[in-house]
């Protein structure tokens, strides 16, 4: 999860986005993404204030037939000023 690059920098997780593009696979594959997201926010103590869901039969294309996924996510956090690094 994207969280653990904010940990590793020494930033506090607040939130997490995310953008889920299927070609059209079977409702029970977005619930299960879903329901991930949920427990890994859940697990990271942070919130998922919004994100999109699109069905892109036409751009996105999976190993087999109707069943492509694309998904990326960003998180944000926080970091005391004191603790900033430029390099």
């Amino acid at each position: 999860m994207n969280v653990n690059d904010l940990l590793c920098v020494g930033a506090l997780p607040v939130a997490l986005v995310d953008y889920i593009a299927m070609q059209a696979p079977p409702p029970s594959v977005g619930a299960q993404i879903g329901k991930s997201l949920y427990e890994g926010a859940k697990q990271a103590g942070i919130s998922i204030p919004g994100g999109e869901l699109a069905q892109l039969p036409d751009m996105i294309r999976g190993l087999k037939p109707g069943e492509g996924i694309d998904l990326a996510a960003s998180a944000i956090g926080t970091v005391a000023k004191e603790h900033l690094s430029n390099g």
